[in-house]
């Protein structure tokens, strides 16, 4: 029998008990309801999720999906409560250059969303009691206590993977491409996420390309993210007309055609650097550096892809 790879266990351990200290270290400023900690933990809990997913061949099976429930769980608490802490403080930025009817309306649509944020406060201590009680430690010594290391090659499976969800990526952003459709723009949205994510966690297995790329893939997302901030916005006063009083359900159809131009230009900031992004020689650039990671395969100690 060939020998095991050890590298796929030690790395997901650090991996882990890295991406959990980090999940943590927010538990008292989600506690606060602080804007700030409650983005850090719940893109925390999406990093550890994509960590787990990852990691699955060296993790006991039974403990990684209860673990893996508890962190979605946290994900979803927090979604609410963050979804509408980036509503307020655009809407409050808005207001605060808006004159007329834009500005009443996004008077009336901040007094509402105030009022929906206060009633999911709630969320965010379900977050807390999930991340900082006894059984989620429990939880995580059962999954570390049970890793072992496999008999598949650890950077073998990272050039794999990561040429995988850089196709998906690719594939996503030509369906967007050609549709030109929402749906699509925020499934792109989500892959780009997520391979930013698996990037980061074979980071340390590659050289400085792949922190140039992280970066680069950073860039894109970031303008990607708020042209979805103003669509979230944009739909929220949207659903708010159907209870408002007559003044502010006229003028609210004025706010929404505001924020959807201004959605409209952060698309068109990511339309430049998506172009960059997805070229062919940029395609080709970072295929080449996925296949070949700069650490030696522990059971060869010759470089994978080379």
């Amino acid at each position: 029998m060939s020998k095991r790879c050890s590298l796929g266990a030690h790395a997901a351990k650090e991996g882990i008990e890295a991406r959990v200290r980090i999940l943590r270290s927010h538990v008292e400023a989600v506690r606060r309801q602080e804007v700030a900690g409650i983005h850090d933990m719940r893109v925390a809990s999406r990093r550890l999720r994509g960590a787990l997913k990852e990691c699955a061949p060296v993790l006991p099976g039974r403990a990684r999906k209860d673990f893996e429930a508890r962190i979605r769980g946290v994900t979803r608490s927090l979604g609410r409560p963050r979804e509408l802490d980036v509503c307020i403080g655009l809407l409050e930025s808005f207001r605060d250059k808006a004159v007329g009817r834009e500005r009443s309306a996004a008077t009336y649509a901040l007094r509402r969303l105030r009022a929906q944020r206060n009633a999911a406060a709630a969320h965010c201590e379900e977050a807390v009691w999930a991340v900082d009680s006894a059984s989620f430690q429990a939880d995580f010594r059962a999954l570390l206590g049970g890793i072992k290391a496999e008999q598949a090659c650890f950077l073998e499976r990272a050039v794999t993977r990561l040429g995988a969800q850089h196709k998906k990526l690719c594939t996503a952003y030509g369906r967007w491409k050609a549709s030109r459709d929402e749906g699509d723009l925020h499934q792109l949205r989500i892959a780009c996420k997520k391979f930013r994510y698996t990037c980061e966690l074979y980071a340390p297995h590659y050289g400085e390309a792949m922190v140039e790329l992280i970066g680069l893939l950073k860039q894109t997302q970031e303008a990607l993210g708020a042209w979805n901030d103003y669509r979230v916005l944009r739909d929220e006063v949207s659903a708010l007309a159907a209870g408002a009083p007559k003044e502010s359900a006229h003028a609210l159809p004025v706010l929404v055609r505001a924020l959807n131009a201004r959605g409209r230009a952060c698309l068109d900031v990511f339309t430049v650097s998506a172009a960059t992004f997805f070229s062919v020689s940029r395609r080709g650039a970072l295929r080449q550096i996925v296949r070949t990671p700069t650490e030696a395969c522990c059971r060869t100690r010759k470089k994978v892809g080379r």
